[in-house]
């Protein structure tokens, strides 16, 4: 079991171009509009407002970085990043994980 000691926001990103270095391991949540994404990030991280709660759904539009321990980054996906972007419509992905380690072998060469 991993205690969480520090958990900070670090960076709003809309590509992943854009991610916060030093490259750490990144925990993806992603899934569709008020399922409860940040409050279970939230709940994980023991902080109440570190993922923003909304009573509207959809409000997240850009991947949110929140680093813990100094040892990993949480990156709270919304639904879609930008409307009508097929590639991150989260209906259209079966395999988040897949699709940042495939971006990411490509950018780190």
């Amino acid at each position: 079991m991993i205690k969480i000691k520090k958990s900070e926001f670090i960076k709003s990103i809309g590509k992943l171009e854009e991610r916060p270095r030093p490259f750490l391991p990144e925990f993806a949540f992603a899934g569709r509009s008020n399922v409860g994404k940040s409050s279970l990030i939230n709940c994980i991280l023991n902080r109440q407002n570190i993922a923003r709660v909304s009573k509207s759904p959809g409000k997240t539009r850009s991947i949110n970085y929140i680093k813990v321990n100094e040892d990993f980054y949480v990156a709270h996906c919304p639904e879609r990043i930008n409307p009508g972007d097929k590639e991150w419509d989260v209906s259209n992905i079966t395999d988040m994980s897949s699709l940042f380690k495939n971006r990411r072998r490509r950018e780190d060469g």
